[in-house]
């Protein structure tokens, strides 16, 4: 979502048009399934920075505590970043667990008594998976229920790139159906993830703006942050991306001097002109050498 609100603003601050114009598959892929079906959805917890100068976007970017920066700018190229802070607090607290991993090593974890958690499964494309849906609450509220938190260890194979990541968690939740007294509970690692994610293949994704004069994106990078413990999780993101207004270049006129023309000369401690001229076709000849 930080990727389609920067477009989103890009299209609204450059008076872009909508009709992104895909350099390849990957693109495709986003602008059908994801800003076409996203464009409308809003998400308070998004903030948002439009300057000029790539300074100013590593600036706000370096204060929510990110690392990635974008490059200086060339003219006619505005930058935008887009931040997601999102933290949930479980439901039901958990407790402080060890996790015994398939590698054999132990990792410090979390579990959640069923109270807390409801689980369901989800066949997509002949795979089964178990999904635990983590519940928590909304602000103070401990009655109020606020985002899911949906944990899996997905059984189809995937080749790690975002968008395959969105689609699947997609696909699995459109399928899911409940499990019943199947589990008293959820045991999961602690997290503490950051990483820089891989968009460049948002590069030279291009439009028009309403004088029909091309806009690309030139620049573009993402940090994915997670935490999660024992009280709760909290997920960020960021995208920065710089899109230049591609000038249409015109081919300079000469100045053409068609009518009797006035001539002079200056010299920079006389009070007039040296001398001075007004020259009609008459005068219009080769003088041959001066």
């Amino acid at each position: 979502y930080t990727i389609t609100v920067a477009l989103k603003k890009a299209e609204e601050t450059m008076n872009l048009k909508k009709d992104w114009k895909p350099k390849n598959e990957i693109q495709r892929r986003f602008l059908k399934n994801f800003l076409k079906v996203c464009r409308e959805d809003n998400i308070d917890e998004i903030e948002l920075e439009v300057s000029d100068k790539a300074e100013k976007i590593n600036t706000f970017l370096e204060k929510k505590g990110f690392s990635i920066r974008l490059q200086p700018f060339p003219a006619n190229t505005l930058g935008f970043a887009s931040i997601l802070d999102l933290i949930v607090e479980w439901l039901c607290l958990g407790e402080k667990i060890k996790i015994d991993a398939k590698n054999g090593g132990k990792y410090d974890g979390v579990r959640i008594k069923k109270e807390g958690v409801s689980f369901f499964e989800s066949t997509i494309r002949g795979y089964r998976n178990i999904i635990a849906c983590i519940r928590t609450r909304s602000g103070d509220s401990m009655q109020k229920i606020g985002d899911m938190v949906f944990i899996t260890v997905p059984k189809e194979p995937f080749e790690g790139l975002g968008l395959d990541l969105i689609e699947m968690a997609d696909a699995i939740s459109k399928n899911m159906d409940i499990l019943s007294d199947t589990y008293d509970g959820v045991r999961f690692p602690m997290v503490y993830l950051d990483i820089t994610n891989d968009i460049e293949w948002l590069k030279d994704m291009s439009t028009t703006n309403a004088r029909d004069v091309p806009a690309d994106i030139i620049q573009a990078v993402q940090q994915i942050k997670i935490k999660m413990n024992e009280k709760g999780a909290r997920f960020q993101s960021a995208t920065a991306m710089a899109m230049t207004l591609k000038c249409i270049n015109i081919p300079k006129q000469d100045l053409i001097i068609r009518e009797p023309f006035l001539v002079w000369v200056e010299r920079h401690n006389l009070e007039k002109p040296l001398m001075a001229a007004f020259i009609t076709e008459e005068s219009w000849k080769n003088p041959g050498s001066l």
